[in-house]
């Protein structure tokens, strides 16, 4: 998941000269029974009174569509913000990969799509191995280092616009892939093997996989996942230990 690109600022309404310009049609608009008394002299009372209304009418129309831009302006600006709030809220500044809220928002739109269409659902969740013993011994800036590399790898193992990366903790990750449980082991053993080319320790990864079966929650199969992952790591530590 790609950084959101940061918006770009609003044209201000009131610049120093705009500023400047209101206050003086405001100021008119207020002061226009004074301005016009010096053509009671000169025109009939009743032509001054009819200048006097066409030029508060000018001014206030003047008036209401400065405060009409000013108003979708500030809209504008307040949905620019919002926006750029949800997207640091649920992304994760290190690596730029969307966090748990995030997941949990797509997740549940992925499976009400899948509902619709019948397609695939797969989730990956993993962890990378030993990242501990990586800030230990080489220091907080190796460890964020191989924590930006995961987020580049996982970036770059999945299809664009389709599949989903996240991460959940300090060294948890998921993928939601619309993809079949076959098929999302190919990009597992992808995922693992370009990861352990890349990352600069060469870690290891520990992968849990849950596939929808068309009934499950989003958290149950979040759940599942964990349960996947875990069961994972406890056959490899039997497994060295043998």
């Amino acid at each position: 998941m790609p950084l959101a690109a940061a918006p770009a600022p609003s044209r201000p309404v009131f610049t120093g000269r705009g500023t400047v310009a209101f206050l003086v049609l405001l100021a008119a608009f207020i002061a226009m029974p004074w301005l016009v008394h010096p053509l009671e002299a000169l025109l009939p009372l009743v032509d001054v009174a009819l200048a006097g209304n066409l030029a508060e009418s000018a001014i206030g129309l003047l008036l209401g569509v400065w405060l009409f831009r000013l108003i979708r302006a500030q809209r504008r600006q307040a949905v620019e913000f919002s926006r750029e709030l949800e997207r640091v809220t649920e992304s994760d500044a290190l690596t730029g990969l969307g966090n748990t809220l995030a997941l949990a928002r797509d997740l549940e739109r992925t499976l009400n799509r899948a509902r619709r269409t019948s397609e695939p659902v797969t989730l990956l969740y993993f962890d990378i191995d030993a990242l501990d013993d990586v800030n230990r011994h080489h220091g907080r800036a190796a460890g964020d280092l191989t924590l930006r590399m995961m987020g580049a790898v996982l970036r770059s193992s999945v299809r664009f616009g389709i599949d989903t990366g996240y991460r959940l903790a300090d060294d948890k990750f998921a993928i939601v892939l619309a993809a079949s449980r076959d098929a999302s082991l190919v990009v597992r053993q992808r995922l693992e093997w370009n990861f352990q080319e890349r990352t600069p320790r060469r870690s290891n990864l520990s992968v849990g996989v849950a596939t929808w079966d068309g009934r499950k929650s989003s958290d149950g199969l979040v759940e599942e996942a964990r349960r996947s992952l875990a069961a994972q790591r406890q056959t490899s530590m039997v497994a060295q230990m043998a």
